[in-house]
């Protein structure tokens, strides 16, 4: 399923991890490119 989340504050940020491990498409969108990036660290 595709979603997409508005926010990439503490909720936002929880949601789509959880929805991205169970194998859905997250499209995670908000106003700060730091936020976004601070999200999801490679391993």
């Amino acid at each position: 399923m595709k979603i997409v989340i508005a926010g990439a504050g503490d909720v936002g940020t929880h949601l789509a991890k959880l929805l991205a491990s169970e194998d859905h498409d997250i499209y995670l969108i908000d106003r700060s490119e730091e936020s976004l990036n601070s999200c999801f660290k490679p391993n």
